[in-house]
């Protein structure tokens, strides 16, 4: 249940700050290497994490009112783990959602050209 409250908690932050900058929010959904049998839904550990991301942003659309054409939902399987996956801790590790918050690209481009010309100064 403490997951949960922080799930909800880190969703709302996220929310929060969204609703501050327009950007892109990507979320990357990942798992622990853990050979995925599958069942009539999930194939396999890609589809789990994509699963994994979709949760993420349907409550993002959903309970916090974020546009969904500025979101991303992609899964990344089980190729960037944190740690081995030689133990059931570590594998729990790894089985996460990345949140990253990206800048509209022209709006990134020009905060780099202002601070090439602060530095230049």
């Amino acid at each position: 249940m403490k997951n949960i409250f922080l799930l909800l908690f880190l969703l709302v932050q996220i929310y929060n700050l969204h609703s501050q900058v327009p950007n892109y929010v990507p979320t990357n959904g990942i798992v622990g290497w853990w050979p995925f049998t599958g069942n009539a839904i999930l194939l396999d550990n890609w589809d789990l994490s994509v699963k994994r991301s979709t949760a993420i942003v349907r409550v993002l659309t959903k309970d916090l009112g974020v546009k969904p054409s500025q979101l991303i939902a992609a899964g990344r399987s089980e190729f960037i783990p944190l740690v081995d996956n030689n133990s059931s801790d570590n594998r729990a590790k790894n089985r996460r959602t990345r949140v990253v918050i990206l800048p509209k690209i022209d709006e990134f481009y020009e905060m780099i050209e202002k601070e090439m010309k602060n530095q230049k100064k």
